[in-house]
């Protein structure tokens, strides 16, 4: 059977870690854990799952004690999580016919974050969700490289929000999807801190940018920030459209740029960067936030396209996209 080792990178977990390792502990083949400075008791029940852990000095890098994790890993492919993350049942075998049968080197994996937070985000979808004896307004899902082949030259870039996807593409090794969700539960830790730490992100994502200004995927990152955090439209929109201009076809960014078009007013100019996306790919997302800004501008004929065209992928959201279907109708 093909191997797997998870690697980990933690401070300070150990509300957390448990219930994370507790998730994993039946799929993986090693456990491999760097910790970069706690002072709790997140290392004592660490060793109850695995003795490979290693102790690693903290310098505002997070792709550094990634890659060191991936130094120590002798399985075949490599499972990234973070300790407020868990792995439910239905992924792994998933995840285990993937591994043994597909043809990709890596895969992004589906995060469900919930949240009680991030209702506003264009990307929410609204559920009646009790988990870990909280209730959940909704989640957010955006995928997520954390599946990949365990190769000496797939390696983590940036600062922070991390990625192995440039060593991939440098070294053209493919890239698949895979729906196999794993569920994010960091707003556990408190709105205090999901604040804080989104905070020290957006410094670490302009320290990206200093030295990485050719990749747009740091001008998205700020863009979110200042969208989520700061609440200054005209500064998210500003970023939005940097990060456009270095990567245009990249859907995450067209749909961010969107977002941000449509949250001050130009819904024309939101539509007019997502439409040449439908001549390249066949995506949920801007189908449904076509039919929204369609559905907006009281275009129901095109609002109905975009929805029908969104239903026929048959996603997890169809019934959140019926009802926006539903409501098109009525215009």
């Amino acid at each position: 059977m093909t191997s797997i080792s998870l690697c980990m990178i933690t401070r300070n977990e150990d509300q957390y870690l448990e219930e994370c390792l507790a998730s994993i502990l039946d799929f993986v083949d090693e456990i491999i854990i760097i910790d970069t400075g706690s002072t709790d008791k997140t290392k004592e029940i660490a060793r109850k799952y695995t003795q490979k852990i290693y102790d690693y000095v903290w310098h505002d890098d997070f792709s550094a004690p990634r890659n060191e994790a991936l130094k120590h890993a002798t399985g075949e492919w490599i499972l990234v999580l973070d300790a407020d993350e868990i792995l439910p049942p239905e992924s792994k075998s998933l995840i285990r016919n993937a591994i043994s049968n597909g043809s990709h080197a890596a895969y992004y994996l589906p995060q469900v974050t919930f949240t009680n937070i991030y209702t506003h985000d264009p990307l929410f979808v609204p559920s009646p969700i009790t988990l870990k004896e909280k209730n959940f307004a909704g989640y957010i899902a955006g995928d997520i490289i954390r599946l990949f082949r365990n190769q000496k030259e797939v390696t983590y870039d940036f600062f922070v929000h991390e990625t192995v996807e440039y060593s991939l593409r440098k070294h053209n090794l493919s890239i698949g999807w895979l729906a196999a969700p794993f569920l994010h539960l960091h707003e556990l830790k408190g709105k205090g801190r999901v604040t804080e730490k989104q905070g020290y992100y957006a410094q670490l994502s302009l320290k990206n940018i200093e030295k990485y200004p050719e990749y747009g995927k740091h001008y998205y990152d700020v863009s979110l920030y200042h969208h989520a955090h700061t609440r200054d439209d005209e500064m998210a929109l500003t970023y939005a459209q940097k990060a456009v201009e270095r990567e245009p076809q990249r859907i995450e960014f067209c749909l961010n740029l969107s977002f941000r078009l449509r949250d001050l007013g130009r819904r024309r100019e939101a539509i007019a960067v997502l439409l040449p996306l439908l001549k390249i790919y066949t995506d949920e997302r801007v189908f449904v936030e076509l039919g929204d800004l369609f559905t907006a501008e009281k275009d129901k004929p095109h609002a109905l396209a975009m929805y029908t065209k969104a239903l026929q992928l048959n996603s997890p959201r169809k019934t959140l996209i019926f009802q926006k279907r539903e409501q098109a109708l009525r215009l």
